[in-house]
């Protein structure tokens, strides 16, 4: 309820103060209208790892808050509802309609309310007509926030050579599969001084924005030459997030080494780099960036060809992996040679148990050239203060990068070997379906993996393992398991090496044991999991005699259906 002021208790009339100002805020939401649209991107604006039309539907989102909005409106009291109405700024957000949605002088009545504030243009999913253009154009000057979708580029004229003097968030989307036009690339500049957040989705037009702190570029149809990056970072130097996606690589696989600019770009201010590109666009880029060491670096790299380009890469890399603070190494075992941007990174480096990572590697490139690259990047970038490693294993239709032989010439290396002090152990792949095919050799006996288990004597400084996975059909280790890690702990005590701890995180099937007695009592269990109900069996009644269905076949299909 909204409450009037009392003056004549001072304390008091505070509260009611606040309490009107919450109420307002809540009914017609100034932040999501205008001002805090930057949640479209997660930090620092760097597209979320599930991206596909996120930010179409964050839009959207934030639209519907804006109905919602109107609607409280209506619905409180008339002092409060012309106090709304009579803020500028909520007038300020509703300028990009279509024509038919406007009553007769509509759009000039809501420049009119919203007198000098800034204005707002959020178009979703909607093609721009020519009255939205017109409104575009005609009041460019005064737009604060444009953010907007189409599936055409032909609007991208329509804002060559133009100033816009208040212009702070730009998001400009294209749907369009079309190869980008060259003379995209000829566009006299938007200059857009102020702008601190830019994102220019599927295209590229030239722009002037030294204001710049976070910007977005992905490209699928075309792509920037060295050259043509290394003028934009140039006169963006306060640039603190930088995301800069070629889907495909340019001409040759890589930037011609003739055609690579040797200036030096600082950006003193930057504290997220992502890029996609091969590892000699990766190298050349990385050569001449002047950057605080202590940055988030998340690369993606295709048309690796060979170990000596990947070793060059590398190298450029061990600035950025040297400090001394990244003390937790995760690696993962899977490959899906797709797009790559919803893979978990191959190799990464973070802070403390369950900190942000700070440096990760994406291959883009066939399940064989990415095998050999494991042992390398393992043995150049990994710090020797790692103390933490984490193993991940995603339920994915992926392909294994470590056959049996290649696990202890990965993991034995002494930069593991000797200093890691705790093991996160993700079980899942072990757990279901791909078990099958590894017929349970490579990745142990569902506690602890093949190069522990049958190598007690190495990782002597490792005192924690915590072990997540199984699902609802997918069992823990049995009895025969455990006593292979009884046998395994055993071995380890007779030279004077113990575990503090062995964590069990995740479920378990409620018709299966969680007896752990055959692991005897020589390690604390800290015995974390949780029951779920077994999963009920679909079955199908078969109607015919000659149908090719089956109980069995659904039973199975149901057990299987659980993992996805």
């Amino acid at each position: 309820m909204l409450m009037e002021t009392m003056p004549m208790d001072l304390e008091l009339a505070c509260i009611a103060q606040r309490l009107n100002q919450d109420c307002l805020a809540l009914i017609f939401h100034e932040n999501v209208l205008v001002k805090d649209l930057l949640c479209l991107y997660d930090t620092n604006w760097t597209w979320p790892e599930t991206r596909d039309n996120s930010l179409r539907y964050t839009i959207e989102e934030a639209l519907l808050y804006r109905g919602r909005a109107l609607i409280r409106l209506s619905h409180v009291c008339r002092r409060w509802r012309e106090v709304a109405l009579g803020m500028s700024s909520l007038w300020a957000s509703l300028v990009a309609q279509s024509e038919d949605l406007y009553p007769k002088g509509g759009y000039e009545s809501i420049l009119k309310q919203s007198r000098d504030s800034p204005l707002s243009f959020v178009r979703p999913d909607d093609l721009l007509d020519s009255y939205m253009e017109i409104q575009l154009v005609e009041k460019l000057d005064r737009y604060e926030t444009i953010m907007f979708s189409n599936e055409s580029l032909e609007w991208s004229q329509f804002f060559s050579g133009k100033t816009a003097a208040r212009l702070r968030t730009v998001v400009f989307i294209t749907e369009s599969h079309e190869d980008l036009p060259q003379n995209l690339l000829e566009l006299a500049p938007l200059q857009i001084p102020i702008a601190t957040h830019l994102a220019l989705d599927g295209f590229y037009i030239p722009f002037i924005a030294p204001q710049l702190t976070c910007l977005v570029i992905t490209l699928r149809d075309a792509y920037l030459s060295s050259n043509d990056l290394c003028d934009i970072l140039l006169q963006t130097p306060l640039l603190e997030s930088l995301n800069f996606i070629q889907y495909n690589p340019a001409p040759g696989g890589h930037w011609p080494s003739d055609d690579i600019d040797r200036r030096r770009i600082s950006l003193p201010h930057l504290v997220l780099l992502k890029v996609w590109g091969s590892v000699l666009d990766l190298s050349s880029l990385l050569l001449r960036l002047d950057t605080p060491k202590d940055i988030t670096i998340d690369l993606t790299t295709y048309m690796v060809q060979n170990l000596d380009g990947f070793t060059q890469f590398v190298s450029t890399l061990l600035p950025y992996a040297v400090n001394p603070s990244y003390d937790h190494l995760t690696v993962c075992d899977c490959h899906e040679a797709a797009e790559g941007i919803d893979d978990p990174p191959l190799f990464s480096l973070r802070q403390g148990l369950d900190g942000p990572r700070k440096l990760s590697i994406r291959v883009n490139a066939s399940y064989e050239d990415v095998v050999p690259l494991y042992r390398l990047a393992f043995e150049r970038l990994t710090p020797g203060q790692v103390r933490m490693m984490s193993i991940e294993q995603p339920i994915l239709d992926i392909a294994s990068l470590f056959l049996p032989d290649d696990v202890n010439q990965v993991f034995h290396h002494d930069v593991f070997n000797k200093h890691v002090e705790e093991l996160r152990y993700d079980t899942h792949m072990t757990m279901v379906g791909s078990y099958e095919f590894n017929n349970g050799r490579r990745w142990g006996n569902g506690l602890i993996p093949d190069f522990l288990l049958h190598h007690p004597e190495m990782y002597p400084t490792l005192r924690r393992i915590t072990v997540s996975g199984a699902s609802r059909d997918s069992p823990w280790p049995l009895e025969p398991q455990l006593l292979g890690m009884r046998a395994w702990l055993d071995s380890r005590a007779q030279v004077g090496i113990s575990l503090d701890s062995l964590q069990l995180e995740g479920h378990v099937p409620e018709t299966a044991t969680r007896s752990l007695v055959g692991l005897g009592d020589g390690v604390p269990i800290v015995d974390n999991r949780q029951n779920i109900p077994a999963a009920p069996l679909r079955t199908r009644k078969i109607t015919s005699s000659s149908s090719s269905d089956s109980d069995e076949f659904y039973a199975l299909f149901a057990r299987h259906n659980t993992f996805m």
